[in-house]
């Protein structure tokens, strides 16, 4: 059989797909792909299947990643950890699950961006995250780590517009000036 399916009440080929991570104590009931020992391929119709689950990223839920994105960090590997913090925000906005899309993938992105002075791209993750948001909901039961994002997003605007003018000119003289 080339490929099994896994789901949450076992895989087509009846193995269980529960598995739990050690360091978040989580199961991962998602669904997964695999591919046979022989190394077949896995059909067109069937290999996008498992990132169109919508709270997936890299078959994996995207509360897998938290602990791999924090070991990139230390690791001094920002770029890399900011590639699988995007792909989480598109995962977590996707999942509609509560009023707001998860904070910390977010939060995290923004202050990568920071770190890199990048202030116009943290305002864009803040603000994609605020307007993923519902704009009806009572943020009084929204919690800290959801209310924060808006004083990070006003700091963050205010610090993109200093840079904006902060900008130095181009050092070259004007030749047709004659000068």
């Amino acid at each position: 059989m080339p490929l099994a399916i896994r789901t949450p009440t076992g895989s087509l080929t009846g193995k269980r797909s529960f598995r739990r991570d050690p360091v978040t104590r989580r199961t991962n009931r998602g669904f997964e792909a695999e591919r046979d020992p022989t190394g077949a391929a896995v059909p067109e119709n069937v290999a996008g299947l498992v990132n169109q689950i919508p709270a997936m990223v890299r078959s994996q839920h995207f509360s897998q990643w938290v602990e791999q994105i924090r070991e990139l960090k230390r690791q001094g590997q920002p770029e890399l950890a900011l590639v699988l913090l995007l792909e989480c925000v598109d995962a977590t906005e996707r999942d509609g699950q509560g009023p707001f899309p998860a904070p910390w993938y977010t939060w995290a992105a923004a202050v990568i961006f920071r770190q890199r002075r990048d202030y116009a791209a943290e305002v864009e993750i803040l603000e994609r995250w605020v307007n993923a948001s519902s704009g009806d909901g009572d943020r009084s039961v929204w919690g800290a780590s959801a209310l924060r994002m808006f004083p990070r997003l006003e700091r963050a605007r205010d610090l993109a517009q200093e840079a904006a003018r902060s900008i130095p000119r181009d050092p070259t003289p004007d030749i047709s000036q004659g000068g």
